[in-house]
């Protein structure tokens, strides 16, 4: 589940960054732009929270939410990379010497994007752990038929005195989980860096 938004959210955020950042000065990236501003003005977990109350609980419904919700992430990070990437020296020459836009984009920049957007993955990923385990906690995220975190914790609540890893359990695992991905957006960062 946190795989699939994380995957949603980059399939949405990539192509409309990559759009708005070779179209650089035009109507489509000052409109991209402004679209982005406006969504990233209400956080997510608020956007999360208005689009779960109106669509019906499902895995789908939850997937699409999360990266709905999530997509202006990437989008700000892979347009921001993808202006300094056009702006170095083997971009330029590549322009020069009659490069398209689909080779310059296929070729150059998004090769020297992808570690950033594979992090960014990552860490996302951990935060939509937590964030769909707190909206199934709620009764909002996923159906109670399916198997939840977040469910298995709210329905541990009351009997702490009698079994307490019925709510404890679940909450230790999201946090593990959750922590284990974090850890390994982390590495993939310093990776990159030093290979970079």
């Amino acid at each position: 589940m946190a795989g699939g938004s994380s995957l949603l959210s980059a399939l949405l955020g990539l192509p409309l960054a990559l759009l708005a950042s070779l179209n650089q000065g035009g109507l489509l990236s000052y409109s991209l732009k402004r679209l982005a501003d406006i969504w990233q003005a209400v956080p997510y977990p608020i956007t999360a929270l208005a689009l779960a109350a109106i669509i019906s609980p499902s895995l789908l419904s939850v997937i699409i939410i999360l990266a709905l919700s999530t997509w202006v992430l990437f989008f700000r990070v892979v347009f921001q990379q993808s202006l300094v990437i056009q702006e170095s020296d083997y971009i330029l020459a590549a322009k020069a010497l009659g490069a398209r836009p689909r080779r310059l984009l296929t070729r150059h920049i998004l090769p020297q994007m992808m570690p950033q957007v594979i992090v960014l993955a990552s860490v996302l990923a951990s935060s939509f752990i937590v964030f769909e385990a707190s909206l199934s906690f709620l009764g909002i995220g996923l159906p109670s038929q399916m198997v939840s975190w977040g469910t298995m914790a709210a329905d541990g609540r009351g009997y702490e005195a009698l079994a307490w890893w019925l709510a404890i359990l679940p909450g230790l695992a999201i946090v593990l989980s959750a922590l284990a991905i974090h850890l390994l957006g982390e590495s993939l960062k310093k990776y990159f860096m030093n290979h970079g």
